[in-house]
């Protein structure tokens, strides 16, 4: 019986070309964004503190990519007022990576923080997930809860 003789070439794999710079640029970019966030609810909260509110809702309609905001309403407490006339200095980024700061009455940038959040928390979720959501603004806690609804 002959002998079997196995032959094995060596493979050489090569490493992916990993493209650092835009590694760091992404990065940074989300570390932005983060901060621009981060940036734009304290000068929402701050904003509605001065104004004499302590809650605001946003509430959205459809939220997958079609989302549009049905209403946005402040409280002084349990009682529904108007909203202010106050003007709001908001921080956008870029995806040069430069930030750039816009002013804006309160309800606009009540409704521009709450879609930037609800872009971030409907990663996942499919559009029959759910048909509705709201963002609860508390002013005095100085927090933002999202309440989905499946409706």
């Amino acid at each position: 019986m002959p002998d079997i003789i196995l032959q094995c070439e060596q493979i050489l794999l090569r490493k992916p070309q990993i493209d650092t710079h835009a590694l760091r640029q992404a990065a940074a970019l989300e570390a932005t964004g983060e901060v621009s966030v981060a940036i734009n609810k304290q000068a929402v909260f701050d904003a509605l503190t001065a104004a004499g509110i302590t809650h605001a809702a946003v509430e959205f309609d459809n939220i997958g990519i079609h989302a549009h905001i049905l209403s946005v309403d402040v409280f002084d407490g349990v009682v529904a007022i108007s909203m202010p006339s106050t003007v709001v200095a908001i921080t956008s980024c870029h995806p040069e990576g430069r930030r750039c700061i816009s002013s804006m009455g309160l309800a606009d940038a009540i409704m521009y923080l709450a879609s930037s959040l609800l872009a971030g928390a409907i990663v996942g979720l499919e559009d029959q997930d759910c048909s509705r959501c709201t963002f609860c603004f508390d002013a005095v806690a100085r927090t933002i809860q999202i309440d989905f609804d499946a409706g």
